[in-house]
């Protein structure tokens, strides 16, 4: 799975079970996945918050059908 896609399905989930995705919350998951992004934390915030304007952007129906693991 690419990153882009591992950091969107971290934000649905977030969003799913708090009812909006927070970037520090699928920041950790992942850096705990792959801790060699550590060393570019600027250019993998801009991803993350790419996704989670996406993500926050769904309806409530849309992120009630996200499984959550």
């Amino acid at each position: 799975m690419s990153l882009a896609k591992e950091i969107e399905q971290y934000a649905l989930v977030n969003a799913a079970k708090f009812g909006k995705a927070r970037p520090e919350a699928v920041l950790g998951k992942i850096l705990a996945e792959h801790p060699e992004l550590k060393k570019d934390i600027p250019g993998l915030m801009k991803q993350i918050q790419s996704a989670i304007h996406k993500v926050n952007s769904l309806s409530k129906t849309k992120l009630d059908a996200v499984k959550i693991p």
